[in-house]
């Protein structure tokens, strides 16, 4: 881990964050999903995604300062924002299943609400500790590590 002074793991910037996220999706496109899912299955458990490897990016867990577990990772990648697609599938489902106004009316309000969600979470990475909400849910925060 990458230090100031001490025990202080230096923040990673938002920029390197995004960063990591880009390299994320390219890998995703690259890879077809398989690659990059295989991948991520292996790298959890050092608290990294592949593009957070690639990038010497590191997803701690808040309280220890020790590399998130794999079960953290599942949660603050995958579970959170299943949880928050929810309402849009659900709003989905009954569209599709009424083809009316009130579901089309549910359906773009739900997808509205979870964008808003996730901009929200990107913009609240620019603040002073750069966490996302996501990371408040998980207890994590994210460190780079590259020097």
């Amino acid at each position: 881990m990458t230090e100031i002074q001490g025990d202080v793991p230096v923040l990673a910037t938002p920029q390197h964050r995004l960063g990591a996220v880009a390299v994320d999706i390219g890998l995703i496109f690259a890879t077809s999903f398989i690659g990059w899912g295989i991948w991520s299955l292996i790298v959890w458990g050092k608290g990294q995604t592949p593009g957070k490897q690639l990038l010497k990016v590191r997803v701690l867990n808040e309280p220890t300062g020790k590399p998130a577990t794999w079960g953290q990772m599942l949660i603050r990648q995958v579970l959170i924002g299943w949880a928050l697609a929810t309402p849009y599938t659900i709003a989905y489902w009954f569209y599709v299943a009424n083809l009316n106004q009130a579901a089309l009316f549910g359906l773009v309000a739900c997808v509205l609400l979870v964008f808003a969600l996730y901009i929200v979470d990107i913009v609240w990475t620019f603040g002073p500790s750069h966490r996302r909400l996501f990371d408040y849910w998980a207890g994590t925060i994210v460190v780079n590590e590259a020097r």
